[in-house]
Protein backbone atom coordinates (compact mmCIF):
# COMPACT_ATOMS: atom_id res chain seq x y z
CA UNK A 1 0.00 0.00 0.00
CA UNK A 2 2.69 2.20 0.69
CA UNK A 3 4.55 1.84 -2.34
CA UNK A 4 1.49 2.91 -4.13
CA UNK A 5 1.04 6.20 -2.31
CA UNK A 6 5.10 6.66 -3.07
CA UNK A 7 4.23 6.29 -6.76
CA UNK A 8 1.11 8.39 -6.83
CA UNK A 9 3.43 11.41 -5.02
CA UNK A 10 6.48 10.63 -7.79
CA UNK A 11 3.72 11.08 -10.53
CA UNK A 12 2.23 13.85 -8.99
CA UNK A 13 5.42 15.63 -8.51
CA UNK A 14 6.86 14.75 -12.25
CA UNK A 15 3.40 15.80 -13.41
CA UNK A 16 3.63 19.64 -11.98
CA UNK A 17 6.92 19.84 -12.97
CA UNK A 18 6.41 19.39 -16.48
CA UNK A 19 3.31 21.38 -16.66
CA UNK A 20 5.39 24.31 -15.09
CA UNK A 21 7.98 23.53 -17.62
CA UNK A 22 5.22 23.58 -20.81
CA UNK A 23 3.70 27.43 -19.03
CA UNK A 24 7.40 28.78 -18.97
CA UNK A 25 7.98 27.56 -22.87
CA UNK A 26 4.85 29.03 -23.70
CA UNK A 27 5.96 32.14 -22.10
CA UNK A 28 8.78 32.51 -23.62
CA UNK A 29 7.23 31.88 -27.01
CA UNK A 30 4.53 34.43 -26.27
CA UNK A 31 7.57 37.39 -25.24
CA UNK A 32 9.41 36.50 -28.19
CA UNK A 33 6.39 37.35 -30.48
CA UNK A 34 5.37 40.30 -28.96
CA UNK A 35 5.64 43.45 -30.17
CA UNK A 36 8.96 45.45 -30.21
CA UNK A 37 10.30 41.57 -29.58
CA UNK A 38 10.77 41.08 -33.82
CA UNK A 39 11.83 43.74 -36.70
CA UNK A 40 8.35 42.94 -38.07
CA UNK A 41 6.91 43.99 -35.55
CA UNK A 42 8.65 47.15 -33.72
CA UNK A 43 7.17 49.18 -31.18
CA UNK A 44 6.48 52.78 -32.29
CA UNK A 45 8.16 55.31 -30.01
CA UNK A 46 7.46 59.00 -30.58
CA UNK A 47 11.39 59.96 -29.18
CA UNK A 48 14.33 58.72 -28.16
CA UNK A 49 13.46 59.15 -24.65
CA UNK A 50 10.64 57.18 -24.88
CA UNK A 51 12.93 54.12 -26.26
CA UNK A 52 14.92 54.46 -22.97
CA UNK A 53 12.75 54.45 -20.84
CA UNK A 54 11.01 51.12 -22.63
CA UNK A 55 14.16 49.42 -22.56
CA UNK A 56 14.54 49.90 -19.33
CA UNK A 57 11.21 48.33 -18.54
CA UNK A 58 11.28 45.57 -20.69
CA UNK A 59 11.65 41.85 -18.98
CA UNK A 60 12.74 38.81 -20.60
CA UNK A 61 10.12 36.09 -21.20
CA UNK A 62 10.94 34.15 -17.85
CA UNK A 63 10.40 37.72 -16.13
CA UNK A 64 14.08 38.24 -15.52
CA UNK A 65 15.29 42.21 -15.68
CA UNK A 66 17.12 42.93 -19.02
CA UNK A 67 20.68 44.44 -19.12
CA UNK A 68 20.76 46.68 -22.28
CA UNK A 69 24.51 45.56 -23.58
CA UNK A 70 24.63 47.99 -27.03
CA UNK A 71 22.06 50.13 -28.79
CA UNK A 72 22.22 50.66 -32.89
CA UNK A 73 20.34 50.93 -36.31
CA UNK A 74 18.90 48.67 -38.73
CA UNK A 75 17.30 49.36 -42.37
CA UNK A 76 14.30 47.15 -42.80
CA UNK A 77 11.93 47.21 -45.96
CA UNK A 78 9.61 49.38 -42.98
CA UNK A 79 12.19 51.59 -42.29
CA UNK A 80 14.84 52.45 -39.83
CA UNK A 81 14.77 50.79 -36.45
CA UNK A 82 16.55 51.29 -33.46
CA UNK A 83 18.24 47.74 -32.04
CA UNK A 84 18.60 47.34 -28.10
CA UNK A 85 20.63 44.46 -27.77
CA UNK A 86 19.90 43.06 -24.03
CA UNK A 87 20.51 39.97 -21.84
CA UNK A 88 18.50 38.70 -19.08
CA UNK A 89 20.00 38.93 -15.99
CA UNK A 90 18.15 35.61 -14.46
CA UNK A 91 18.52 33.12 -17.41
CA UNK A 92 21.05 35.17 -19.50
CA UNK A 93 19.33 34.88 -22.40
CA UNK A 94 20.34 37.24 -25.45
CA UNK A 95 17.57 39.55 -26.59
CA UNK A 96 16.53 42.19 -29.54
CA UNK A 97 14.26 44.86 -29.08
CA UNK A 98 13.37 46.73 -31.74
CA UNK A 99 11.43 49.85 -32.20
CA UNK A 100 10.63 52.78 -34.53
CA UNK A 101 11.27 56.18 -33.39
CA UNK A 102 8.73 58.85 -35.13
CA UNK A 103 10.29 61.73 -34.34
CA UNK A 104 14.10 61.83 -35.13
CA UNK A 105 16.80 63.66 -33.13
CA UNK A 106 17.25 67.65 -33.95
CA UNK A 107 21.01 68.57 -34.60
Amino acid sequence: MTAWIFTFALLMAVGAMGARTLGKRRQRRVARLGVGRRPETPMVLPTFHELDRAAAAARCGCGGELIVLGEGSRTTPMGELRVVRSECAACEEEVDLFFQVTQPLKH
